[in-house]
């Protein structure tokens, strides 16, 4: 990766180490922008303060507990749109003091990018894991809107609001990360940067924590946040199809693990009603780690269904598992996954899904050989890598305080 070289007057020791706030608006989940978060910080070499809107230290990871937070002007974490409008009121307008920091790293999704607006005198750095979704994401959009009919004219209200707003929070980014190629092009596609200002870091996986099992129970897992984008509705109907085919099939359990927040219970409370009379399927809710990745090491296989996942990685932790993944053939999982080697790329489609899971069942062998091969692929996605390339970076930017690391 070919780090810009940013002209620097100074640095504060040979290592270049800097004095840097990372703002994320809500940090209340175990999901994957958290476990970016904790997994860089806990490997920079760089000094590092947490802004947010909304901390939540018993829900998200512990591993925040080690770090300095400071919880800025609280905001809800419903999207309903009054709610989020509130929300992006409160993240627009707030000014936060950052004199002692040297840069801003700003983890851009939802509403985060509305922060950098006002808070502008220092060096911006955004880490982008999706452009505002309902603005630049039409998967999302049509998808919202299928599901929220009653809320339309607000949510083009915000539409609107944030279409204006959101050049003026991208034009205050001195530089561009994103999470996937896909994410990159959907920044190009709506001039929110320009190319030379943006590169491709992908998140990873810490495969030191992670050993394949060779153990193949009789379920395949859906593992991830349970919320309406993540699609659920398709491997609970593949399932369905699947235990249709024989009688070893009806040996399969479809376990659902995820975290399940305030706004997402009435998410989950439908798919238990609607699907409640297909036996098999259990529901863990809010695992641990050690709860999920013994789920992941027992599993047969992944099921892993959003329609348009920015990145995903959930694919990175079933393949250092060990374990095949199936999922939707668009977003992230197309640049993770390698199709017929360490996985399956489908259409959103419950036969086609219901019919790879019939192959991987009859072809124990294929399942083996591509949770080796998974293995294999995963270490090309590596923290230490995505932690040395954002070190790096942040040493070559002025330092505003030396004096704060000299010894």
């Amino acid at each position: 990766m070919n780090i810009p070289k940013i002209h620097n007057h100074f640095l504060s020791d040979k290592e270049g180490k800097r004095r840097l706030a990372l703002y994320w608006p809500w940090i209340y989940l175990r999901s994957g922008v958290e476990r970016c978060i904790v997994e860089y910080l806990k490997r920079s070499r760089h000094d590092w303060t947490i802004l947010t809107n909304h901390f939540d230290k018993d829900a998200t990871y512990p591993e925040f507990a080690k770090f300095d937070v400071i919880e800025l002007s609280r905001v809800s974490v419903d999207r309903n749109p009054l709610k989020a409008l509130k929300a992006a009121i409160i993240i627009l307008f707030q000014k936060v003091d950052l004199s002692r920091f040297d840069a801003l790293f700003l983890h851009s999704g939802d509403l985060g990018d509305l922060f950098a607006v006002r808070n502008r005198f220092i060096p911006v750095i955004c880490y982008c894991h999706s452009p505002i979704r309902p603005v630049y994401d039409p998967t999302y959009r049509e998808e919202y809107l299928k599901r929220n009919r009653g809320n339309a004219l607000l949510f083009w209200v915000l539409w609107l609001t944030f279409r204006l707003i959101g050049p003026v929070a991208w034009g205050r980014y001195k530089f561009v990360f994103c999470n996937s190629h896909w994410i990159e092009r959907r920044i190009l596609i709506n001039r929110l940067c320009q190319h030379e200002r943006l590169k491709v870091l992908h998140p990873g996986v810490d495969t030191t924590r992670i050993s394949p099992s060779n153990v193949w129970e009789h379920f395949f897992l859906v593992p991830g946040r349970i919320m309406w984008l993540k699609n659920i509705e398709l491997a609970i109907r593949a399932f369905r199809i699947f235990r249709e085919n024989s009688s070893a099939t009806k040996q399969f359990q479809l376990i659902v693990a995820g975290m399940v927040d305030q706004k997402s219970r009435a998410y989950l409370k439908q798919l238990q009603e609607q699907f409640g009379d297909i036996p098999d399927i259990r529901w863990v809710l809010n695992p641990s780690d050690k709860v999920l990745f013994s789920l992941y090491e027992r599993c047969y296989a992944v099921l892993f269904t959003p329609l348009a996942e920015d990145w995903g990685i959930v694919p990175l932790e079933a393949m250092a598992h060990g374990k095949p993944v199936v999922a939707v053939n668009r977003g992230g999982p197309t640049e993770s996954i390698v199709p017929d080697k360490t996985g399956f790329l489908l259409p959103p489609d419950e036969k086609a899904f219901a019919d790879t899971m019939l192959t991987l069942v009859q072809k124990r062998w294929l399942a083996e050989q591509m949770g080796f091969a998974g293995r294999k692929r995963v270490k090309a996605f590596d923290w230490e890598y995505y932690t040395k390339c954002l070190d790096d970076f942040f040493s070559q930017l002025p330092a505003r305080h030396p004096d704060l690391f000299l010894t």
